[in-house]
């Protein structure tokens, strides 16, 4: 499944993957930071309980699920 969190802008990549890592998932293969107030948003792919497992994560600020983009 994939998801988009929200991370302290501050979080480095090596964070980042060590978080994932901990949560049994994986940074999209070309995902890129994407900086929205302060913060970054990343692409990653998880199990459906990824919220949970990253509740307690101080630099992690919210988890969404992702969905591809629709045109119309």
């Amino acid at each position: 499944m994939k998801w988009l969190l929200t991370l302290s802008a501050e979080t480095d990549d090596s964070r980042i993957r060590q978080i994932l890592r901990s949560a049994g998932s994986t940074l999209d293969a070309n995902a890129s930071r994407i900086p929205i107030d302060g913060d970054v948003v990343v692409e990653v792919e998880g199990p459906e309980d990824l919220p949970s497992k990253l509740r307690s994560i101080p630099e992690i600020k919210a988890v969404h699920p992702s969905s591809e983009m629709t045109l119309y």
